[in-house]
């Protein structure tokens, strides 16, 4: 199971995890994220369409939807780029503890050995073996101020498939979500789903842990509460560039966590 864990000096977030993990991960955020996006989209498009007063209005929301898609979708190249080893990578060691196992000689010994002896020194042996040059696991750095950002995405995009009748008996959402983007496979929805729940909730209790409880509810609250992205989308790569600043300037770790509370509510400012 993939991981998240906080950078060094706590510029970002490092997810980890290894081909498989990474890989059902990037399908999760990219097909989830396409449908919302687009159905975002669409519902403008429907008012551009049906209101030509609004023409210009509608026509800005929607290039909106599709900016915020595109950041989403640098988060799945990122993903991507990982898994394919073009990022970072590690050996997490494995190794087997015999002793754990009781026997600290586990060469069987058909002299004094029953056959439930030699068949579990057996075991031991093949499973140290197997397990020497332990697990390839695939990372990528992610700044801040993006994860902030990831956050607040994917919450609405996990809250929109709740309201559209997630067990699919509402006929659009079937139409649309069920049969174009997943091929009527049922069991893939649930899967993806589930991995981008779980991937919100990692960013968001790493980020409870490293801002202290009321100020993290606080902002699930607001980013919850604001559910249309209000800046512009270039916004968190100049928080970006504000941030490295601090880091380069050594502040200290305190500093930096007000600094992390300080975007948070800086980019989901509606001023």
């Amino acid at each position: 199971m993939f991981r998240v864990t906080n950078t060094k000096n706590l510029l970002g977030v490092t997810i980890h995890g290894d081909y498989d993990d990474l890989n059902d991960l990037y399908d999760a955020i990219y097909h989830i994220s396409t449908y919302y996006y687009e159905k975002q989209a669409g519902y403008y498009d429907r008012i551009r369409n049906d209101r030509p007063d609004l023409e210009k209005q509608m026509t800005h929301e929607i290039e909106i939807q599709e900016a915020r898609h595109n950041c989403v979708l640098g988060l799945c190249y990122d993903i991507r780029h990982a898994y394919m080893g073009d990022r970072n990578y590690e050996l997490i060691p494995t190794s087997f503890d015999h002793e754990k196992w009781f026997w600290p000689d586990t060469e069987p010994d058909p002299e004094t050995d029953d056959a439930d002896t030699i068949r579990l020194k057996n075991n031991i042996n093949r499973l140290a073996k197997e397990t020497q040059y332990g697990n390839l696991q695939f990372s990528v750095e992610i700044y801040y101020p993006w994860v902030l950002f990831y956050i607040h995405e994917f919450m609405n995009c996990l809250q929109d498939l709740y309201d559209s009748d997630f067990d699919m008996t509402d006929v659009q959402f079937e139409f649309e979500f069920y049969n174009e983007t997943y091929k009527n496979d049922r069991i893939h929805i649930v899967k993806d789903y589930g991995l981008l729940m779980n991937f919100t909730a990692k960013l968001c209790e790493l980020l409870r842990q490293t801002i202290g409880k009321e100020n993290a509810d606080l902002f699930f609250q607001y980013a919850e509460d604001l559910s249309e992205f209000s800046t512009s989308t270039l916004y968190p790569e100049a928080l970006c560039d504000w941030y490295t600043v601090l880091k380069n300037k050594k502040a200290a770790p305190e500093v930096m966590q007000s600094a992390i509370l300080f975007m948070a509510y800086e980019i989901f400012s509606p001023e």
